[in-house]
């Protein structure tokens, strides 16, 4: 694994002024490096070289913290994704921001889980893609939904990979998950399970299907199909082609 930070940033982070902004950046810088089992208060003040009780005046709990760094992950969200007339298509690029902001921090995503974001840079994502559905005719308070959906979804798609790669709790690695489900669906006797076998060859006989996208096709189809149902039929929507 890597240092943390060289001599040299050391030094530099020592002459800079203590502000909310640093305690959180080398929080963050911290998780990543060393994964959330580093994380505390302490640490982040060792690694500032101050005492714990000096970040307390910008971050009031390691709690607190955490709610930052959930919030500061949100600032690598390319905001040019909601650049176009079809909601549609930003959900999907949202959606895949997501993913690839998570995979990049990792050891953060089980923090989402369970947790409602809250900060500036998730508020700047929400009404970006809030405006968009708006746009298309989609009434505001289901915005909420929408948002709550694709990055519950993402997050416990990423978290799945996570725990694959890590090995934590014995848990198989994918790939070890599906030779075991393969094994598994071969080991079941074709008269009883006739279904089961010809799915499975038909399987294996075609394209592999991304799972994530899969995943997002089917939430984006539906919730085009719940919008046309609870909205005036008057507005309409714009669908993607």
């Amino acid at each position: 694994m890597k240092p943390l930070q060289t001599e040299s940033n050391q030094r530099s982070k020592k002459r800079n002024i203590l502000s909310r902004q640093l305690i959180v950046s080398t929080a963050l810088e911290i998780v990543d490096n060393e994964g959330l089992q580093s994380l505390s208060m302490r640490r982040v003040g060792k690694e500032l070289n101050v005492s714990p009780g000096a970040l307390y005046p910008y971050i009031e709990s390691k709690e607190k913290l955490t709610q930052a760094l959930i919030d500061a992950i949100f600032q690598e969200v390319n905001l040019e994704i909601f650049n176009t007339t079809k909601w549609q298509q930003s959900i999907r690029s949202m959606g895949q921001e997501l993913r690839r902001i998570f995979l990049k921090h990792q050891d953060l995503v089980s923090l989402t889980l369970g947790r409602i974001p809250i900060g500036p840079n998730f508020a700047i994502v929400l009404e970006k893609m809030m405006a968009t559905l708006v746009s298309n005719g989609v009434p505001g308070y289901l915005g909420f939904y929408v948002g709550d959906i694709i990055g519950l979804y993402t997050a416990a798609f990423v978290y799945e990979e996570y725990l694959q790669k890590s090995g934590e709790n014995q848990t198989p690695t994918g790939e070890q998950n599906v030779s075991d489900f393969r094994d598994f669906l071969a080991s079941l006797p074709e008269k009883e399970f006739p279904n089961i076998h010809r799915a499975a060859v038909d399987h294996n006989n075609n394209k592999m299907v991304d799972r994530y996208e899969f995943g997002l096709d089917v939430l984006i189809q539906g919730l085009e199909a719940t919008f046309e149902k609870k909205m005036p039929i008057n507005l309409g929507l714009r669908k993607s082609n």
